[in-house]
């Protein structure tokens, strides 16, 4: 079996096994959730997440892994004790909102057919029957049986009510009709969270992104403005799991025209300044230059005493280069 090597949460493992590292089989492990190949939320293109079962406040829940491989840039391997494992991936398993993944299967309907309320079970019938055809046409490689692997599961039956208009029949019989504008307003939760958590000061990428602008925590900007711009901030790193279509209605739920209006003048002005020091290089160096072709060019003090002597008495050079004339015999 080959051997893998990942960074993810220790529940996935079993709370029970006290080792840091396990080797672990789906097949062996009869509880095992399976892998889901699911059409990314932003791409549509097939990405590989991972249900699993952690213990809660009160009971167990069950939340989903995105599966990212970071390849090395040149070969590489891992040493585990007296082996060597060729494969130098490293499999990252981070958590993702079933929120997400659930994109994609509204996104199939169009029309009025989006119009429509339906039964929970109908949305998972039709975009398993879309994914099948689509991998019939395409040799696309998502299966119909993940999507119904994924509407299975507890978490993704409680993200559905989140961004669906719901209908109630029989008092037994609920239906949903997808809500953009639910979706957005989830998102605009999310990214409020987002702006308002530390993590944008820790992390160094979007710290300098920040400071950059002319936003960072020692700037000396409004701090409306950079409020505004941790949020914006925070609608990009959401961007990442988004249709495009659906970031710009995110973006467009929000004024951003004061922060707009802003980062364009610093931004104006660093080209300005980039501009000019460039500018003032360029000079610098010509007049470098010219300093060097002017030292170059002057003669020294011996040479100009040299040009005034008389040399009209003296014999040319050539003259010590003609033969010698004939001697008589």
């Amino acid at each position: 079996m080959a051997m893998k090597f990942a960074i993810l949460p220790r529940a996935v493992l079993g709370t029970s096994h006290s080792s840091d590292s396990k080797e672990i089989s789906a097949a062996e492990d009869a509880n095992a959730f399976p892998l889901l190949r699911l059409p990314h939320p932003r791409t549509g293109h097939p990405a590989l997440f991972l249900p699993y079962e952690r213990q809660g406040v009160t009971e167990k829940v069950v939340e989903i892994l995105e599966i990212h491989a970071v390849n090395p840039p040149a070969s590489r391997s891992w040493f585990v004790q007296d082996h060597i494992v060729e494969d130098g991936k490293l499999l990252l398993m981070t958590p993702i909102d079933p929120l997400f993944l659930l994109l994609p299967i509204f996104d199939i309907a169009s029309g009025d057919e989006a119009k429509k309320f339906r039964t929970y079970d109908d949305f998972l019938s039709v975009a398993s029957q879309h994914f099948e055809q689509k991998s019939h046409q395409e040799g696309a490689t998502v299966l119909s049986l993940d999507i119904l692997n994924l509407g299975s599961l507890a978490c993704t039956f409680t993200a559905i009510a989140r961004i669906c208009e719901t209908q109630t029949l029989d008092d037994s019989i609920t239906l949903y009709r997808f809500s953009r504008q639910k979706l957005v307003q989830q998102l605009r939760e999310k990214a409020s969270r987002l702006a308002a958590s530390n993590i944008q000061s820790t992390v160094q990428t979007i710290h300098r992104a920040l400071a950059k602008d002319g936003l960072g925590a020692d700037d000396e900007a409004d701090e409306k403005l950079k409020e505004a711009g941790r949020l914006k901030m925070a609608c990009e790193i959401l961007s990442q799991y988004l249709p495009p279509a659906i970031y710009q209605e995110l973006l467009q739920s929000y004024d951003f025209t004061s922060l707009d209006a802003y980062t364009r003048t610093i931004r104006a002005s660093d080209t300005q300044t980039t501009s000019s020091d460039a500018k003032q290089s360029s000079n610098t160096e010509g007049a470098t230059n010219s300093k060097k072709r002017k030292a170059d060019t002057q003669v020294s003090k011996g040479a100009q005493k040299l040009q005034k002597t008389d040399t009209s008495k003296m014999p040319k050079l050539t003259s010590f280069f003609t033969k010698k004339p004939a001697t008589s015999k």
